[in-house]
């Protein structure tokens, strides 16, 4: 029997695929031979799987996770068919999936699984954050042998995210439309045309997509992608102010785009009158990142709120500037009778003055030390 041969040589590959799947339809008793069947199997191609094959496997299964996956989606797709043979296997379909999720795996067999059988009530938090990056993800086909890893630039980032390419795919998570995608050779060189590829997205924006988003408020590509691309008219509200925050805080993200969000989600606080999170925001706050221009609406707040030490040292640090002489005044003012001392408070008291902006408080200060 070729098929007994075959598996005694230890011979597996696509070109033996058809005697160990006419093995099985004869129902021959070799041993290995359902193992042989799915090592040689192209798991790229669409196969009508034998019934016996489900049946063996869900009592003897050593099989790879793309094999065990192939076979699971497989019989996925035919429960309506084989609803007794499902309904045994249920439970071990759900175990692996979760089981892929938590690895950190994805290919087109399991990305079947993960929109058939995941359910909300199956993720915890950290489940669903594995899954979220599974759920964007996609399949990037590469013509050319020479490239190694595909390299991905978000320009709002500063980091580069890097995927390596083996048997001419790359998975690589992809996040809205806004990304460049530049293609590594052995050598180290790159390459932005004149290379041909495919990008296919394992799984649609859907259920899926809205299951992971609610959960994921930290993967800074997704947060950027969900809060608009135009970073100068990004509004805040209650909605995204979460994703906002985690922009903010984030080092992977450009200065540029993080001091325009900056004095936003301080208004946004201000306005929604949530004060415990604008003075937290408040006190972690450095000057050195913000625009002269922020810095004085900044300075405002921190007034407003007893900020007086930090509003203080920024503006020795920085000068009055062009601050508001009203908030000047009133920041002077506090200080004095708080008997807080600080090198630039008579020019404070003086530059308000100059402008017409004075208190008894701030014009006594002035007589007792000009």
């Amino acid at each position: 029997c070729i098929c007994s041969m075959l598996v005694k040589g230890g011979k597996i590959g696509k070109e033996y695929f058809k005697y160990y799947e006419a093995g099985i339809k004869k129902n021959l008793r070799i041993t290995r031979l359902y193992e042989y069947y799915m090592e040689s199997m192209d798991l790229q191609a669409v196969v009508e799987i034998p019934k016996m094959v489900y049946m063996y496997f869900s009592y003897n299964n050593a099989l790879s996770y793309e094999q065990c996956a192939y076979l699971y989606a497989s019989l996925v797709r035919m429960k309506q068919e084989y609803s007794d043979l499902y309904e045994a296997q249920q439970f071990k379909i759900e175990e692996f999936t979760l089981r892929m999720i938590r690895e950190g795996r994805i290919n087109k067999e399991l990305a079947y699984l993960y929109k058939e059988i995941v359910t909300a009530q199956m993720l915890d938090e950290e489940l669903a954050m594995k899954l979220s990056k599974l759920v964007y993800t996609c399949q990037i086909n590469v013509s050319d042998e020479r490239m190694r890893r595909i390299v991905v630039y978000y320009p709002m980032e500063i980091i580069e995210r890097r995927y390596e390419i083996n048997n001419n795919i790359a998975m690589v998570p992809l996040y809205g439309d806004d990304y460049t995608i530049l293609f590594e050779d052995i050598a180290g060189n790159r390459y932005a045309t004149n290379v041909t590829y495919e990008i296919q997205r394992l799984i649609q924006p859907g259920r899926m997509t809205t299951l992971v988003t609610e959960a994921d408020k930290t993967t800074i590509s997704l947060q950027v992608s969900l809060c608009g691309i135009d970073r100068y008219e990004q509004e805040i509200t209650t909605d995204n102010v979460e994703r906002i925050e985690s922009i903010i805080y984030s080092e992977e993200v450009q200065q540029e785009y993080r001091q325009i969000l900056i004095p936003k989600l301080i208004q946004f606080y201000y306005d929604q009158d949530q004060i415990e999170r604008l003075d937290a925001f408040l006190e972690k706050l450095h000057p050195a990142e913000l625009t002269s221009v922020q810095r004085i609406e900044i300075i405002r707040f921190m007034v407003l709120r007893g900020y007086l030490e930090k509003a203080s040292e920024w503006i020795l640090a920085y000068g009055i500037g062009t601050v508001d002489p009203k908030t000047i005044v009133r920041l002077a003012k506090k200080m004095i009778e708080k008997q807080m001392t600080n090198p630039m408070l008579g020019n404070m008291c003086l530059y308000g003055f100059e402008r017409g902006k004075y208190d008894l408080t701030t014009l006594q200060y002035l007589m007792e030390h000009f």
